[in-house]
């Protein structure tokens, strides 16, 4: 029985994406008439309590957020609720397991998709496929591969090898390659706007070996040595111009180290410590991580640097695992050479990372800064609801420009998984804005579908 809840876990995404594909055309239809509710009766004939100057205050954040709240309960999770229901007493979950695991084995092969497009900024549809098998080799040893397409110049490819050592430690080895024509670049700094967006080419080659220690149900310390090697070229997309749009105009130079080829040797060290329990215990806590690595050139663009980032966060369970939490990300990174950064190796927002409503490397500079507001909740075994507003953005050296005039806005709800996966299915909807000193206005519309990373 354990086993093959284990390999349940990995169709999550799969019958994720059946499920929320479905709720989305059923929340269209026209809901059927449901009878009145009756008038609660005055049991106790006190009557109803009076409105007091909290309840009057509330309606502020209430009114604020409706929108975002209408989406989530009515487009998402009672479509989705209703019909996930109907798929589990129909048995399809277990249908879906027995089938792409090969009839409930250790390993399992599962299609995949993603689409993340955007107002401002977006990036090609693709397609793939996600294989797992564990104790592969023997008990312990897990693989794990990924592959995805989105047509010419668009392909990406990782494999991971992890050995269990011990009850808590784990080693690790992984190859990835990417080349995608669809990256984003719009100036270093956060006030550009959307005129100075410009695509380019990355092809990029990576090697890892690392060794995760587990500190409690939460918590790790891990370590990393990355050998990663990219180049760029010219490239168009997404209606879009080329890198070279933007520089001809005027609007930026051309980015450091764009016309170089780069290999470096990258240490890298990540602690991360958390007080929270794990489902269906009490998530009420604290989290603190740190990270920080070193770069150094090995042939290419001779560049060296260093970066180091902290993320904090207090998380309220206000019931039933519905979670209020605070969350704050700042990272810089320092040039420790002749040459100047890199513009690979800025700070970025957006994406994965905070400031979901901007297109990953939307958002690069010297150092970023943001915080998140996030509630959370269950909509299913696998699944969480998710309602975030966030603030930040990218700064110069040591946060230089840090002011609330310059802070851009993300908000959004989507739909994300309940713990940590090696192929995450998520569905997001996001909106951000232009910096407040330039009045705030929204400017993107970020809207992603699917299977959002590897590994």
């Amino acid at each position: 029985m354990q086993g093959h809840t284990r390999q349940a876990r990995w169709l999550g995404p799969l019958v994720s994406a059946v499920a929320i594909a479905a709720a989305l055309v059923a929340g269209a239809a026209p809901a059927a008439a449901t009878p009145a509710k009756r008038a609660v009766p005055d049991y106790d004939g006190r009557g109803e309590a009076p409105t007091t100057a909290g309840d009057v205050l509330l309606w502020v954040p209430r009114v604020a957020m409706s929108p975002l709240y209408l989406v989530s309960e009515y487009v998402i999770r009672r479509p989705l609720g209703a019909l996930i229901t109907e798929m589990e007493r129909a048995d399809l979950p277990a249908l879906l397991v027995d089938f792409f695991t090969f009839g409930g084995s250790s390993a399992g092969l599962i299609p995949t998709m993603l689409f993340d497009f955007g107002l401002e900024a977006g990036a090609l549809p693709s397609g793939g496929f996600y294989f797992f098998w564990d104790d592969a080799l023997f008990d312990g040893h897990d693989l794990r591969l990924r592959a995805a397409f989105g047509g010419g110049d668009w392909i990406e490819a990782d494999v991971a090898s992890r050995v269990a050592l011990g009850d808590h430690g784990q080693l690790s080895a992984s190859f990835d390659y990417t080349r995608r024509k669809d990256r984003v670049f719009a100036g270093i700094g956060g006030g550009f706007g959307d005129e100075a967006i410009g695509r380019y080419g990355l092809d990029q080659t990576e090697a890892t070996l690392g060794y995760r220690h587990q500190l409690g149900v939460r918590g790790f310390v891990e370590g990393d040595v990355r050998l990663s090697r990219y180049a760029f070229f010219a490239a168009t997309c997404c209606g879009d111009p080329s890198l070279g749009g933007p520089i001809a105009d005027g609007l930026y130079d051309p980015p450091d180290g764009f016309d170089s080829d780069h290999t470096y040797l990258i240490p890298e060290l990540r602690i991360a410590l958390d007080s929270r329990a794990v489902r269906p215990g009490d998530e009420s806590g604290a989290r603190g991580e740190l990270f920080g690595s070193v770069g150094r050139a090995l042939s290419g663009y001779d560049a060296t640097f260093a970066r180091v980032g902290v993320q904090l966060g207090a998380f309220i369970d206000l019931y039933n695992n519905r979670v209020l939490g605070l969350r704050l990300h700042a990272e810089a990174v320092a040039n420790l050479g002749d040459a100047r950064l890199p513009f690979r190796e800025l700070a970025r927002l957006g994406g994965a990372a905070p400031l979901r409503a901007f297109a990953e490397g939307r958002l690069r500079g010297q150092s970023a800064a943001a915080a998140v507001l996030e509630y959370r909740w269950p909509i299913w075994v696998w699944l969480d609801g998710d309602l975030f507003v966030e603030a930040g953005n990218v700064f110069g050296p040591g946060f230089e420009g840090l002011e609330a005039d310059a802070l851009r806005l993300s908000f959004g709800v989507g739909v994300r998984p309940a713990s940590i996966e090696d192929h995450p299915f998520e569905l997001l909807v996001a909106a951000g804005t232009g910096p407040l000193g330039d009045g705030g206005g929204v400017t993107t519309v970020r809207v992603v579908i699917g299977t959002t990373s590897g590994f």
